[in-house]
């Protein structure tokens, strides 16, 4: 009974910690940027505006730590949150290059809301299943999302999700 009980309290520790971390990372990301530039050059100055996408970290590397923005979900910028902190317009974003070729490359999702998550299984069903299913990003996304429990269930209920569930292209063996 004990040793089920201590088994409880390190997963709600770990889920703990890693709430803590997510929350830490998006104030960072936040504090980068209210001193970038695009901020400074808008002229209402309120965050109401931008939403962090998400963020994803190499854990390769320390603090190499990426966050995507939006704002007014007419605009992306993305910035490196711990080193120069220098943002950068994305031209014509998309998943693919900003999110998945990244993944590809060894980072991992820090922080995603799950309205983004929708952004993204949209954008995967427009891709076909060769596409889905040989593209090393997006099955690192789908692992990321069963591992997290991001469920077709749980989209369709928080954010009125009616697309197909991405997950039966998810490859386990990848």
């Amino acid at each position: 009974m004990i040793s089920k009980i201590k088994k409880i309290f390190k997963g709600i520790t770990r889920k703990y910690r890693k709430y803590k971390r997510q929350k830490r990372l998006v104030r960072d990301a936040i504090r980068v940027l209210k001193r970038s530039e695009p901020y400074k050059q808008n002229e209402d100055y309120s965050l109401e505006n931008y939403d962090v996408m998400y963020i994803l970290e190499n854990p390769q590397k320390s603090n190499n730590v990426w966050a995507f923005i939006s704002y007014m979900c007419e605009e992306a910028y993305k910035f490196d949150v711990y080193k120069d902190n220098r943002c950068v317009f994305l031209w014509g974003y998309n998943f693919t290059r900003d999110l998945f070729d990244h993944l590809e490359d060894g980072y991992e999702i820090s922080y995603m809301p799950l309205d983004c998550h929708y952004g993204v299984w949209e954008w995967i069903l427009e891709g076909t299943e060769e596409e889905i299913k040989g593209s090393k990003g997006m099955q690192s996304y789908m692992r990321y999302c069963h591992k997290n429990k991001i469920t077709y269930k749980k989209l369709q209920k928080k954010c009125n999700y009616c697309n197909d569930d991405i997950m039966k292209y998810y490859n386990t063996k990848c």
